[in-house]
């Protein structure tokens, strides 16, 4: 049996192992595993969940990570069921294509990109939208819609598949996900890899200290 779980020891941003852990919680399910009553057994694996920090750099950081395959191959949530967010993301994809004076048919890339809505909203601006998704089943929902998608993780291998089919991308997008990714660096070196040298790289994530003061 694969380790599901590993714990790493060393800052992914700085690289120091002057890691001190700040915050701990009970042993807990992987997020998005709904399931019936009779499959309840399915969900008793429980993983670390601990928070950490680098005291070198200040990140803040998981440091024990769950085989993606895990997290990402029964993934349920779709971008299109959250109430209010296909609008927000036309009007994201209007204010980057402005901001960049991006011109119609350039290639635009989504990585995460779920069920395809971003995708959508690139194509509604004349852009060439291509996503990349790790869940099979969502990604699947995409390539119906006739949103093009690949279904991987995203990686220098899979850019080099991009550059070599449509070349570089003038924008790429990586939407409420940066947060999961382990390897932060050698991710945002493959999205250097496909983007055009005047291109967009745009990440967009939470921000959570007033939603914290209001709880």
């Amino acid at each position: 049996m694969k380790n599901e779980s590993r714990k790493v020891k060393n800052c992914r941003i700085c690289n120091s192992h002057h890691i001190k852990e700040v915050f701990t919680l009970k042993p807990t399910p992987p997020g998005d595993l709904f399931l019936p009553k009779n499959k309840l057994d399915l969900s008793s694996e429980k993983y670390p969940l601990i928070l950490a920090i680098c005291i070198d750099c200040g990140y803040l950081h998981l440091p024990y990570v769950l085989d993606p395959d895990i997290s990402y191959g029964n993934y349920v949530y779709e971008t299109k069921t959250t109430i209010g967010l296909s609008k927000h993301y036309d009007h994201y994809a209007k204010d980057i294509v402005s901001f960049g004076a991006i011109k119609p048919s350039s290639l635009v890339v989504d990585l995460g990109s779920n069920d395809g809505t971003m995708l959508r909203s690139f194509q509604s601006y004349g852009m060439k939208a291509l996503g990349v998704e790790p869940s099979e089943h969502i990604s699947n929902f995409a390539i119906q819609e006739q949103l093009e998608t690949i279904n991987d993780y995203f990686s220098n291998n899979i850019a080099d598949t991009i550059i070599n089919k449509y070349g570089k991308a003038s924008v790429i997008t990586a939407n409420y996900m940066f947060a999961n990714i382990d390897n932060v660096v050698g991710f945002t070196e493959s999205a250097k890899r496909l983007l055009a040298d005047d291109g967009l790289f745009v990440i967009q994530t939470g921000y959570h200290p007033e939603q914290m003061k209001h709880v």
